[in-house]
């Protein structure tokens, strides 16, 4: 769905406040013997394009935001509590510092899709405009556009931590080192909330479509050269992070398939390998947590391509649809490819330790790798 950044997708650019531009639907169209077939065709693709969504479309974008959030937000909320009770992971930290600044920015999208498209969908009509709780709708519409700034630029900073630690160990020592992390981790962080500040400054606001129901950007002076400048800059970052994430990884298997083939691929004999393996299944989870954003960023370019009529709205509901995926995925990468993580979330759900679980893992697969 359209986010906080120039991303690929839905860019409204208006000046008349809150609304959307679209042209009026004709009352009228009559045939002739001297009306044209192909203008005949034009005109009826002109009303399908425009036709509003019938209730059963309404009811389906609303509650399958609904679903798909609720059944995102339980998982990330037990990983979240799992990562709390745990506490530090020494082998992990950076790993997990990183992957827990991505889950904050997966609770600031997954709740614009239960706060705003949610109602808005269902109702058809912006429930908080004229209402005291409109900064409700105005706030998680800067919270969706802090997430999806977040998602993509912390994901590409997990991709920078794989290449490093395996390519470049003075740039990792320089980034990720314990003592380092919390320093880039707060450039990060300022890093996109300058971005989000200069995008506010400009006038360009977040807003929901109950119509078509997606998110969009509306500008209330698109045609400022600063403002072409500025947002095409943020379209290309949004369009090449997820390139440079595809092209780093691949990379990456390369140089671990030649270094296996050189060490014959063998049992890990000391600690040094041991911890090679390691960081390699955290190489497989970053790639599994890329891949959502890859097919997210294919999705704004692909789907709106379907067509007109009713179509428009499955490529609004694709893209939405996509979206809560990417924003749903961490729970289950590191449940199933983490073993830390999952015996703490399986403890937690059977109301035990975390913790104690959690350490309980290392000791297990220390005691069976030794």
């Amino acid at each position: 769905m359209g986010h906080g950044r120039m991303e690929p997708v839905h860019y409204v650019f208006s000046a008349r406040g809150n609304e959307k531009d679209f042209p009026s639907i004709p009352h009228q169209f009559t045939m002739d013997n001297n009306t044209d077939t192909n203008d005949t065709f034009e005109a009826t693709t002109a009303i399908e394009l425009l036709l509003p969504a019938s209730q059963e479309i309404r009811y389906l974008m609303a509650f399958t935001y609904l679903i798909l959030s609720i059944i995102g937000v339980i998982p990330n909320i037990i990983l979240a509590v799992t990562l709390i009770r745990i506490g530090t992971m020494p082998k992990q930290k950076v790993f997990v510092l990183l992957a827990e600044q991505i889950l904050i920015s997966d609770f600031c999208q997954l709740s614009s899709q239960l706060i705003v498209a949610f109602p808005l969908s269902l109702f058809g009509k912006n429930i908080y405009e004229g209402t005291p709780a409109i900064w409700v709708y105005n706030v998680i519409n800067f919270l969706d556009t802090v997430g999806y700034n977040g998602v993509l630029d912390f994901t590409f900073l997990m991709a920078v931590n794989r290449l490093t630690v395996f390519l470049m160990p003075g740039v990792h020592h320089f980034l990720f080192d314990p003592d380092h992390i919390k320093r880039t981790i707060i450039f990060v962080w300022s890093f996109l909330l300058m971005q989000i500040t200069v995008e506010y400054c400009m006038r360009c606001h977040k807003q929901f479509t109950y119509d078509e129901f997606y998110f969009y950007f509306l500008c209330v002076d698109p045609s400022a050269l600063y403002v072409v400048i500025w947002l095409g800059t943020m379209r290309y970052q949004s369009y090449s992070f997820p390139i440079i994430m595809f092209v780093t990884y691949i990379v990456l298997f390369c140089y671990i398939k030649m270094k296996l083939q050189n060490t014959g691929g063998g049992k890990p004999k000391n600690s040094s390998q041991r911890q090679r393996k390691y960081e390699i299944n955290l190489v497989l989870q970053a790639v599994i947590i890329s891949f959502f954003l890859e097919l997210q960023t294919l999705s704004f370019t692909v789907l709106p391509m379907i067509g007109t009529g009713n179509n428009r709205f499955y490529s609004s509901l694709g893209q939405n649809v996509i979206s809560i995926m990417n924003n749903s995925s961490n729970p289950y990468v590191y449940f199933f490819f983490n073993s830390q993580i999952r015996a703490g979330m399986v403890a937690l759900v059977q109301c035990q330790s975390p913790k104690q679980k959690a350490q309980a893992a290392v000791t297990t697969i220390s005691t069976v790798k030794g």
